[in-house]
């Protein structure tokens, strides 16, 4: 593992990108059948560029999107990606850096 990463720093990323997680799933809501499925696509995008502006604002996050489907985040010296959107991406960085601090300790 590079020796920038700070493992004290993942822990606490950790714990935001669940926090901030819980927030999109909350604010981007269910879709209730069909006919919601054009207001349920506005509240994701929202609760998505919210996410986004935060970690980038806040904790230099870099995302990028390649499309159709590839969307990827890079923080903290960790890259992950998913074809499902950023929030898919930042579920699986929290994985790839929980593995790095369970190595670390």
């Amino acid at each position: 593992m590079p020796d920038h990463i700070n493992i004290d720093t993942l822990k606490r990323l950790v714990a935001l990108v669940d926090q901030k997680l819980d927030e999109h799933r909350a604010e981007e809501g269910a879709m209730n059948g069909m006919k919601d499925y054009a207001a349920w696509r506005e509240r994701r995008a929202a609760a998505n560029a919210k996410l986004l502006d935060y970690f980038t604002a806040n904790e230099n996050a870099r995302f990028l999107e390649k499309p159709p489907h590839d969307h990827s985040v890079t923080m903290a010296g960790i890259r992950s990606s998913s074809t499902m959107g950023f929030d898919a991406a930042l579920k699986n960085w929290t994985a790839r850096a929980r593995k790095r601090i369970m190595a670390h300790e």
